[in-house]
Parts: structure tokens; sequence; C-alpha cells
């Protein structure tokens, strides 16, 4: 059964850990980004049966997990996206990732990220291995990090949002399947809207 993805880009989570950091006052550099993000993943994993938080995937490297798609651009800034606003749900799980990590020292996050099982795990079949979602969830399940941090992060009733479903009549006519670019199926001039 295909798992569903609680925010809708990985760019969202990144820029809500930015602003966070801003916010407070506090340097979040890339690496540091990295391991919130790897942590913010697994943690989510490990709460929520093996569902993705957001749809990254994370490689081993000689830095630990990375995400590829937050590596600096050519001119050594980080990369920034348009994004929308995250449900509050999942707010309140980044703020339980916030809390116990936003200030942790990088030393630290090293030791739960690059070090945890799952890192190590693809760590050991080579550079680029991809660490599975499946993985996170099972190492961070039995982490004894912090063993009250996935039932406070339960607490945050972060299931992923129910998808919104299509009425089928619309002012009294069916609703008709369109995609960008094609004539609408009832079109016969200009709306009338």
């Amino acid at each position: 059964m295909p798992s569903r993805i609680a925010v809708t880009s990985s760019h969202e989570v990144a820029e809500w850990f930015r602003e966070r950091s801003e916010a407070e006052g506090r340097m979040l550099d890339g690496l540091r980004l990295q391991r919130l993000l790897f942590l913010a993943q697994a943690h989510f994993a490990a709460i929520s049966g093996g569902n993705k938080l957001m749809p990254s995937v994370f490689v081993s490297s000689d830095r630990g997990p990375i995400e590829p798609n937050f590596l600096k651009d050519e001119s050594g800034a980080d990369q920034r996206a348009d994004v929308v606003a995250i449900r509050e749900p999942i707010v309140a799980y980044l703020k339980g990732i916030w809390h116990h990590y936003g200030d942790a020292e990088p030393k630290r996050l090293d030791v739960v990220a690059a070090d945890s099982a799952a890192a190590r795990k693809a760590a050991a079949a080579g550079a680029n291995t991809e660490i599975s979602v499946e993985t996170m969830a099972e190492a961070f399940a039995d982490a004894p990090e912090n063993p009250d941090l996935l039932s406070r992060l339960r607490g945050a009733n972060v299931a992923p949002a129910a998808r919104t479903a299509i009425p089928r009549f619309h002012r009294g006519k069916p609703v008709a399947r369109w995609n960008p670019g094609m004539k609408r199926p009832d079109a016969t001039g200009p709306e009338d809207d």
C-alpha cells in the first residue's frame, strides 16, 4: 500500500526551519539543515508507521545522510523555493523536532543522524545509497536516544491530510475531468460566470 506524504514539498519544511532559526537568531548552515531534515523525516516515519513527512530522498555520504536537493548552488547560497503554508498538526510536529534538536550542538546532531542505524546501514552499502523511509522508521522507532521524544511527537496528531473529494456536480451540472490546455468538455463559448 503506498504511503501518503504529509507535506507537499521538502522546501516547505526547510523554509520552516530557516524561518524558525532566523526568528530565534540562530545560525542554520547547510549541514545543520541537512541534519534537521533527516531527523524530521526519520522521526515522522517512526511515529506514523513508515509514512513520509516530505517527498525527500536521503542518501549516504561522507558527511552523513544528505538530501541532495538541499546542497548549495554554484554561488554557495542555499537553494530556496516558493513554499505554501504547512498544516497546523505538521507545524506542531516540526516545533517538537525544533524544540528537541534546534539548539543541539553539531556533534550531537551528528551522533543522532549520521551515527543512526539507518545512516550506518546505507553507508555500509556505499556512497549515494538511498536511506529508505522504512529503514528510518525501524531505526528511530527503537532508538534509545530519548524514549519520550516519540510519544511527544505522536501527540502532535500528524496523520497525513485526507484527500479532498472532487464534487460530482457543480451548479447543478456534472463535473467532468479537464486538463489545462484542453478544451473544456462542455465549452461552447466564453464562460458566463
